[in-house]
């Protein structure tokens, strides 16, 4: 991940897992195309 301008923010799916039902976590989807968000995100993310 260290060819991103800010690598700290990006996160593995292991991280995800353990984390994904802390109440004060936000999870930001970011794709192309809304479209494959509305098909299938991670669950409590926003796009």
């Amino acid at each position: 991940m260290s060819h991103y301008a800010h690598p700290e923010v990006l996160i593995d799916p292991q991280w995800l897992m353990t984390h994904l039902n802390e109440p004060n976590l936000r999870i930001l989807e970011v794709d192309i195309s809304p479209d494959t968000y509305s098909n299938a995100h991670i669950p409590g993310a926003v796009f």
